[in-house]
């Protein structure tokens, strides 16, 4: 088995790059290139993300409730739109209802809930 080499270097893990400046030409860059987001940023981001996920999930439900509970009202009560094509759409339309209303709220939850671990772990 190989023996690996530790080097000074490698036991100061850092973010500060500046050290590679000898090894390396980063002239063609600036020194906001080289910098690692903080755990504060990320958090930031990710409550971004959820929130707008949930708006998305929770304007989905409304359209789909709307929608879909217009086309039942407007099959129900004018006898003119009674034909074999609408009542397999009026099917349709309350298995997508029921699904969206059963489905949806679970999924803005599970999309809301924070991350498994301890606080401030992504």
């Amino acid at each position: 088995m190989a023996e690996y080499a530790f080097y000074a270097d490698d036991r100061n893990h850092t973010t500060d790059f500046s050290t590679l400046a000898a090894y390396y030409n980063f002239s063609g860059f600036p020194a906001s290139a080289f910098q690692l987001p903080t755990v504060e940023d990320l958090l930031a981001k990710v409550y971004i993300s959820r929130v707008l996920l949930g708006l998305v999930y929770a304007s989905i439900l409304l359209v789909c409730t709307v929608g879909n509970t217009l086309l039942v009202t407007v099959v129900c009560r004018f006898e003119g739109t009674r034909t074999r094509a609408n009542r397999l759409l009026v099917n349709l339309v309350i298995s997508d209802l029921l699904t969206a209303l059963m489905c949806v709220p679970f999924n803005i939850d599970y999309s809301s809930e924070p991350p498994a671990g301890k606080p401030g772990n992504i």
